[in-house]
């Protein structure tokens, strides 16, 4: 049967952990606590994830577990500290080593913040501290908050539509909800931002069949597939009769 490479570290790893914590429990090392209680973190997290997964909706993602991988490699790094031979020691050191290199090569080649680097260049062009960003969809919202921290951003979100994340973390310069038009009065420049293939990004189209905003520049679309999941489509407008009047 052929392993992969997590499988293999996987089944390294449990090893290493009982032996860990049964060479604890037999030469009664209190040490061996703060293995069993860091397994039992991840664990319990994991299993915790799984089972709201079922319950309420899909939460058993990467970039949510793996926070909490770095408990799981102390209990790991312990059962290499209770090998006997320093040898074996430092075999275990580098297969961890070895098994990590993947994960970094994907962490250099992949750009999960989008084109943003390719987005900046072209924003950054003509925007100034007074323009504000209107989004649709919350990946682009969060990502602009975080390159654009002089600059308020807006999540529309209409009504009856609550989102799906805690947008409170970006309260310093990001708001949210349904009211475009305050938060819109008095701008001249206003950069709307959506997330192309996104399910929120239908609701740009009633800002504009509502007199909301107005069409100023062309839509300019920003990609690096397959080296990021989504485009950036974006392009200035302003505000509409519906907020003049």
């Amino acid at each position: 049967m052929k392993f992969r490479t997590a499988e293999i570290f996987l089944f390294v790893a449990a090893v290493l952990i009982l032996w860990g914590l049964v060479l604890s429990i037999i030469k009664r090392k209190k040490e061996g606590l703060m293995s069993l209680l860091a397994l039992l973190v991840y664990s319990l997290t994991l299993i915790s994830a799984i089972v709201l997964s079922y319950i309420i909706r899909p939460l058993l993602v990467e970039r949510y577990i793996f926070p909490v991988t770095g408990v799981f490699i102390l209990s790991f790094v312990y059962g290499i500290s209770m090998l006997n031979s320093k040898g074996a020691s430092i075999f275990a050191c580098l297969a961890l080593l070895f098994v990590s290199i993947s994960q970094n090569q994907i962490i250099v080649t992949e750009r999960f913040n989008g084109p943003m680097k390719e987005v900046c260049d072209f924003v950054n062009e003509s925007v100034t501290s007074e323009d504000v960003f209107i989004h649709t969809d919350e990946h682009t919202f969060g990502t602009f908050c975080y390159y654009y921290p002089d600059n308020k951003h807006y999540l529309y979100l209409p009504d009856g539509f609550e989102g799906y994340s805690g947008y409170e973390a970006f309260s310093t310069n990001g708001y949210y909800g349904s009211d475009v038009k305050e938060f819109i009065k008095g701008k001249e420049n206003i950069w709307l931002v959506n997330r192309e293939g996104a399910e929120t990004t239908s609701f740009t189209s009633s800002l504009f069949t509502e007199g909301v905003l107005k069409g100023k520049g062309s839509i300019h679309r920003f990609h690096l597939y397959p080296h990021s999941f989504y485009a950036v489509l974006i392009r200035t407008v302003q505000a509409g009769d519906a907020v003049k009047n």
